[in-house]
């Protein structure tokens, strides 16, 4: 019966996320969600499910969803900034539970890239989301694209990471990295670190000529 008991709050905990399954499944994917009521409804189960059960991944999945409907282009620069906050501070509770875990690391230099710039937090998380992980295709893009709108400012020990991270997202999809690319600047930078690597270097040049 204790073990019943104790299971309770995990349970409800589930139900209160279950519907929410898919919101998950279409971000991971990249897919448009048409309007951010589904992440907000989802944000709305997840802050109950925390009520029942402290689990770090529901932590990590709710500082995901803010840090998504952060996104929205409705939103006001401090509603924006107030999201990515509590993004960070769920991301950090997250990380005192699963240390290891290097998506939530890229969360949270995703989030205070859009609070506080590159700030040594910044690439300390950057850093450690790479090294917990030096070949995981589905961040590849992101760590990319982050290292290449910060490379000027990194230090030597972060900008030695990118490089490798802009040749795996290209592997993954080079079409897509180049639409996720904002400057021409960065569109240079990509195929300066790709030099020396001729396979990369030739399919990001024929993904820009695509474009």
């Amino acid at each position: 019966m204790p073990l019943v008991v104790a299971a309770v709050p995990r349970f409800v905990a589930g139900l209160l996320i279950d519907r929410h399954e898919l919101v998950f499944y279409d971000l991971e994917l990249g897919r448009n969600l048409e309007s951010y009521d589904r992440m907000w409804s989802a944000i709305a189960g997840y802050e109950s499910a925390l009520r029942w059960s402290d689990d770090a991944q529901l932590h990590q999945r709710l500082a995901g969803l803010y840090l998504a409907v952060a996104r929205d282009p409705s939103l006001g620069p401090a509603q924006r900034r107030a999201l990515l906050t509590r993004s960070i501070e769920q991301q950090r509770i997250a990380l005192g539970r699963a240390p290891a875990d290097a998506p939530s690391w890229l969360q949270l230099a995703y989030a205070l890239y859009g609070t506080e710039g590159i700030s040594p937090a910044f690439q300390r998380a950057y850093r450690r989301s790479i090294e917990l992980a030096p070949y995981a295709p589905a961040l590849a893009a992101t760590r990319a694209l982050l290292g290449l709108r910060s490379w000027p400012w990194l230090d030597a020990q972060s900008r030695a990471l990118v490089p490798d991270q802009v040749a795996l997202a290209v592997e993954v999809d080079a079409d897509k990295l180049v639409r996720q690319m904002v400057t021409q600047g960065e569109r240079r930078l990509a195929l300066f670190l790709l030099a020396g690597r001729p396979e990369p270097l030739a399919s990001l040049e024929a993904a820009l000529d695509r474009t």
